[in-house]
């Protein structure tokens, strides 16, 4: 249970762990963000039964109270980063901002360090406070762009304030991150640090808990990152294409989950490793994949599957005695076909379908091109072709939806090589692609 925070006129309760050290502070003045009439609506919302509304109530509450949630927290964003200017907390109870707040609320001091460090940063971004209150971005987005800011790259970042908003209407939020990021790394690579190439920036800990579990955390960068990451990847597929096999001969088998496949990939990759004689074996064949692309001064670009930056160091790691696979792309960064008639995609299409889709093209989805089928359009049963045009990559459970009765799939006649689906209600689904266009990758914003 917590104090009672009254302001003039109401009352909002407070948990917190510190007693009645801080009863002085019950007294609040006026309330001008409204919110005693905030606690008390959401707290009407959490009373409600959800059972007792249909699903497209539900649907659309879910909406509304994301939208809710991204406003409370640009709220919260700008009230902290006033507090944290104005040290009012330390003047008050000599407390710095972010753990008053977690004293106060009874809160996680980590995500409040991070929530107010969030706000500081953004004193640093003032068209994108703006936006913010005018709905144009999310505190999503602002949480992206202020956790990618240092005092390296501020300054970049600041010049390219407006057009990271323009395109915050036109991206998805994933490739819009992904262009933030890349932007953020290019600038402070314009400056005397770059991550890549601190040794000292890979980090492992691994604390055993005394029950027979442990807690792993850490951070990878560079080559390291690459190459740890496919093979867990690529690992991790391959356990699930063992699972899901037991599962077919008997139902009753459980089906891990993506997470829990990452955590067996290590231990599988560790058991590997220790079962490997390396006098007598041979190096792998391929360590990780990379594209190698140009930008528009004709200087290499060298980037992972999902389209993040891998510097020129790790990729010089990555590069030695590579094996090049040639792709030729289109002037919207599409490859071209490249092939045979035949029933199924080659491996040489699937990875031009990699490429190009970088996963799952079903509108929300997140699977990775490892986990998706090369599915035909117009079916393979109906005259399709299996050339690059005519496929595009669906992971099983949306390649399931997509087959459903009442369920119509046609290709996109404003964008080549994307689709639409019409579900039985009649709303239309566009498909996505997981990373921003090669026009985009190229171009720094501002």
């Amino acid at each position: 249970m917590g104090r009672e925070h009254t302001f003039d006129g109401g009352s909002v309760s407070g948990g917190s762990a510190g007693g009645d050290s801080a009863a002085g502070l019950s007294g609040l003045g006026s309330d001008p963000f409204g919110v005693t009439a905030l606690v008390e609506g959401v707290a009407k919302a959490v009373a409600l039964d959800p059972s007792m509304e249909s699903s497209e109530t539900l649907m659309a509450s879910a909406v509304a109270l994301e939208d809710a949630r991204n406003l409370l927290e640009g709220a919260s964003a700008r009230v902290l980063g006033e507090l944290e200017t104005s040290g009012a907390c330390d003047v008050a109870v000599g407390m710095r901002t972010a753990g008053w707040l977690a004293w106060e609320a009874d809160g996680s001091r980590v995500k409040c360090r991070s929530r107010v460090g969030v706000a500081r940063r953004l004193g640093w971004f003032g068209l994108f406070d703006d936006a913010m209150v005018e709905r144009r971005v999310t505190y999503a987005h602002v949480e992206v762009l202020c956790n990618v800011a240092n005092v390296r790259n501020r300054d970049g970042l600041r010049e390219a304030q407006q057009s990271l908003i323009d395109l915050a209407a036109r991206f998805t939020f994933e490739d819009w991150c992904r262009l933030v990021r890349r932007l953020a790394a290019d600038l402070d690579q314009d400056g005397s640090y770059d991550p890549n190439d601190d040794l000292d920036a890979n980090r492992l800990k691994l604390s055993p808990r005394g029950d027979g579990t442990a807690d792993l955390a850490g951070r990878l960068v560079g080559d390291a990152a690459a190459t740890v990451g496919q093979t867990l990847e690529s690992l991790a597929d391959d356990l699930f294409h063992r699972f899901r096999r037991d599962a077919e001969a008997d139902p009753t088998l459980p089906m891990p989950c993506r997470a829990t496949l990452m955590a067996l990939a290590l231990a599988e990759a560790c058991r590997r490793a220790l079962a490997t004689d390396v006098e007598s074996s041979k190096a792998p064949g391929v360590e990780a994949t990379v594209v190698i692309d140009t930008d528009d001064t004709g200087n290499p670009v060298v980037e992972d599957l999902a389209g993040n930056p891998i510097s020129n160091r790790a990729a010089g790691a990555l590069l030695v005695d590579p094996v090049v696979r040639a792709m030729v792309l289109d002037a919207d960064g599409v490859p071209l076909r490249l092939g045979r008639k035949v029933r199924l995609a080659t491996p040489d299409q699937r990875h031009a379908l990699a490429l190009r889709d970088r996963g799952c093209v079903f509108p929300g989805c997140d699977a990775a091109p490892g986990w998706c089928d090369a599915h035909h359009q117009p079916g393979w049963q109906h005259g399709g072709t299996t050339d690059i045009e005519s496929m595009f990559l669906l992971c099983r459970h949306h390649h399931v939806v997509t087959h459903r009765a009442g369920w119509a799939l046609d290709d996109d006649p404003e964008r080549p090589q994307h689709w639409m689906w019409t579900t039985p209600t009649g709303r239309v689904l566009a498909s996505q692609r997981q990373h921003p266009s090669q026009e985009h990758r190229r171009t720094r914003p501002g």
